[in-house]
């Protein structure tokens, strides 16, 4: 009981700094946060994610930009890259995916979703969503939870598709103007407590400190860049280029319960993939905001669904019960 107390405690004031980041400044604060050198997470990104160069200072999702992270993991943590643009291991019809909702009354209110994935809604477009995370976890406790860290400085990188608006879109203007963004974590999530399952032989689910079948990463902010020039074959920085403050966003915490796609997150311990949904508003930019509507973000709800799923190169940790059936092929113990 007193570990637990312990570790809830470390969560709260980790959660408190990235709060402060979050809330603690306006518009200002915002955008010089977002524009600052630091590290991945500064100035404007624009590109694709399989740029091999290793100093470009816009880089999208790269291979280049987990290497050259701000933060690394400490001593004895273990290392876990998870893709976004895989399906979950549990079920193979779920990819990660961004909803797009324009605001009423907003040029696009009535634009329709062509491309697949489809919306089947108007005024939305559903596009696919790749990048990666870069998760820290700690050795087992006597319990045989783990804390599993995201840093801040970069270590999730989400790159949501190109698709244009559409003809839906009442101004010609927009009719081009393109979904594509990449938003990138610029404070880190708080330690999360994540133990083992309730009963190994029905579910792999991963449990919290309370028994409760839930996995949660609370980021306390992304930095989304809109406008890239050429999008989806080239992308590159110009005029319209913008970076919207996305800030705190609580995946998997199901706040408010069942509000659009929410639900608690999913950390399945037989294959180490997680699955996290969270719908709220979204903060826009540029020609993109204009067409989006101005007030996208406090009146348009944009759904978010992250599939993470462990690279063969980084297996990810093993319960601390070495004969566990939830235990995935190639953990680190």
């Amino acid at each position: 009981m007193l570990m637990i107390k312990a570790s809830v405690m470390r969560v709260n004031v980790m959660l408190a700094g990235a709060v402060a980041l979050v809330l603690g400044t306006g518009g200002t604060g915002f955008a010089s946060r977002c524009k600052s050198v630091n590290g991945f997470t500064g100035g404007l990104h624009c590109g694709l994610d399989s740029d091999t160069h290793p100093a470009n200072e816009n880089q999208a999702c790269t291979e280049a930009a987990i290497e050259n992270l701000p933060l690394k993991c400490a001593p004895g943590d273990i290392r876990v890259i998870y893709d976004l643009d895989k399906p979950f291991p549990l079920d193979a019809t779920h990819t990660s995916y961004l909803t797009i909702r324009a605001a009423p009354n907003s040029p696009c209110a009535a634009m329709t979703d062509t491309i697949p994935p489809l919306s089947g809604e108007g005024g939305a477009i559903k596009v696919p969503v790749t990048g990666f995370v870069v998760g820290c976890w700690s050795p087992p406790d006597k319990d045989g939870c783990r804390m599993m860290k995201v840093l801040n400085g970069g270590s999730m990188c989400l790159h949501a598709g190109h698709e244009p608006l559409g003809p839906g879109c009442t101004d010609p203007k927009c009719v081009d103007v393109s979904t594509e963004q990449i938003a990138i974590s610029n404070a880190g999530a708080a330690d999360h407590y994540v133990c083992p399952p309730r009963d190994p032989a029905t579910s792999c689910r991963a449990t919290r400190g309370s028994g409760e079948e839930r996995f949660r990463l609370w980021i306390g902010g992304f930095c989304a860049t809109n406008g890239c020039a050429d999008p989806g074959v080239d992308p590159k920085v110009d005029d319209d280029t913008c970076v919207a403050q996305w800030g705190a966003t609580y995946l998997g915490y199901n706040r408010p319960a069942g509000k659009g796609i929410n639900e608690p997150g999913n950390y399945d311990w037989g294959t180490g993939a997680f699955k996290l949904d969270y719908t709220n508003g979204k903060a826009t930019c540029g020609t993109l905001g204009t067409c989006l509507g101005k007030a996208a973000g406090k009146r348009a709800q944009w759904d978010l669904s992250l599939i993470g799923v462990p690279r063969a190169s980084t297996p990810p940790p093993c319960l601390a019960d070495p004969n566990s059936s939830c235990n995935p092929t190639g953990c680190i113990p």
